[in-house]
């Protein structure tokens, strides 16, 4: 009720309890019209309707279906009570969960399918390991690094165990990228060669190439790595990414010419992708081409004009080259295009600073955001 323009609960309703006195017809019969709304909502609306909500309308329908969500998760919960051993229940409320994000909540019921069912068993490992790496990734976002560690061992031990009843490329590529984030380097490679080995889809063998190529880029055995990363653009050719690596590969063996190229395909296939001119404009200030490396922040700009992240790349040069009114107008640029941006008042503050010290010498603008080891594409 409202009392004294605030609002105040004068009863709550047990939802999960009275869920229980419910007979298996009316659990399942309460969650067929649960998802018929949301059956309803996607057949109704596609994905521009959608883009095209009032804040409002927004707000309204993802109440009603995180509503209806958990509502059906409460009676599923309930079901799953009176009837522990059907593995469907189980299978609907994992799906239910991923679809809408809940990793941790879908956790509760991807567990049991993966240890208490035989049928399907390594399929399920391979699920329960998925999820547990996304909810990982986000303690490890969070800071809670022990708790992290903890889901990636036991995603590790899933893993292995789906590889122990069905020899698949997909759990050895989930566990050669755990093994290339923590550099043991010689047991991912083992598993991305058995991986291989047992791959048919192209995309697979692209992936394995690619986490290859990168084993090599670690070992600094460049030529071997481009071999892996010119496979990769034979089955991909049509990925950014690809063309990246190359370009590494390339910059890594001193041949300018060729990175070049392959930098400026990968902007021809994504020229929105901010990177991509970064990338570019590094590897010029790399080879002491300072006019060029400025130029390729430029061609950003003039393909994505709204770009505050490009801005503050081209301010940082300026700065770095000693024009602190050129850095100041790119600055203010980029203040005004996200003016909530951490990054623009770190770099206000970087370049009060150096008006006030005298420059250093010229050195390589600073990526914004921290570099991860390649996942999955």
């Amino acid at each position: 009720i409202q009392e004294q323009d605030a609002w105040r609960i004068q009863s709550m309703v047990d939802e999960g309890t009275n869920a229980q006195r419910l007979s298996v017809e009316e659990l399942q019969k309460n969650i067929e019209e649960l998802d018929r709304y949301l059956l309803e909502f996607r057949q109704k609306y596609n994905l521009e309707d959608v883009e095209r909500f009032s804040e409002a309308d927004t707000e309204h329908y993802a109440d009603e279906i995180y509503s209806r969500m958990f509502r059906a998760a409460g009676y599923t919960d309930a079901l799953i009570k009176k009837m522990p051993l059907e593995r469907e229940l189980y299978e609907e409320a994992s799906g239910r969960m991923i679809v809408f994000k809940q990793f941790e909540r879908c956790l509760v019921y991807l567990e049991p399918l993966a240890w208490r069912f035989e049928e399907n068993r390594a399929l399920y490992l391979r699920q329960l390991a998925e999820v547990q790496l996304r909810v990982s990734e986000r303690y490890f976002d969070e800071g809670d690094d022990e708790l992290a560690m903890r889901l990636q061992e036991r995603a590790e031990e899933a893993l292995k165990e789906s590889l122990l009843i069905e020899d698949k490329p997909e759990p050895h590529i989930s566990l050669a990228e755990l093994y290339i984030e923590d550099d043991r380097l010689d047991e991912a490679e083992e598993h991305l060669l058995q991986a291989k080995a047992l791959a048919t889809e192209p995309s697979q063998v692209a992936h394995i190439e690619m986490h290859l190529g990168e084993i090599a880029m670690e070992r600094e055995q460049y030529e071997e790595a481009l071999s892996h990363y010119q496979r990769v653009a034979e089955l991909e050719p049509d990925h950014p990414d690809t063309w990246v690596d190359l370009a590494k590969a390339y910059e890594e063996l001193d041949d300018p010419e060729e990175a070049e190229a392959n930098y400026r395909h990968a902007i021809e296939l994504q020229p929105d992708y901010e990177a991509l001119y970064y990338d570019l404009s590094k590897m010029f200030t790399k080879y002491n081409q300072p006019e060029k490396a400025i130029e390729a922040i430029e061609e950003g700009l003039s393909a994505n004009p709204d770009s505050a992240v490009l801005c503050i790349f081209l301010a940082t040069m300026y700065l770095d080259s000693g024009d602190y009114r050129q850095a100041e107008v790119f600055l203010n640029k980029a203040a005004r295009l996200d003016p909530d941006a951490p990054y623009v008042q770190m770099f206000r503050s970087v370049l009060n600073m150096a008006k006030f010290v005298p420059a250093s010498s010229s050195s390589t603008p600073r990526k914004l955001s921290r570099s991860k080891k390649k996942k999955r594409r």
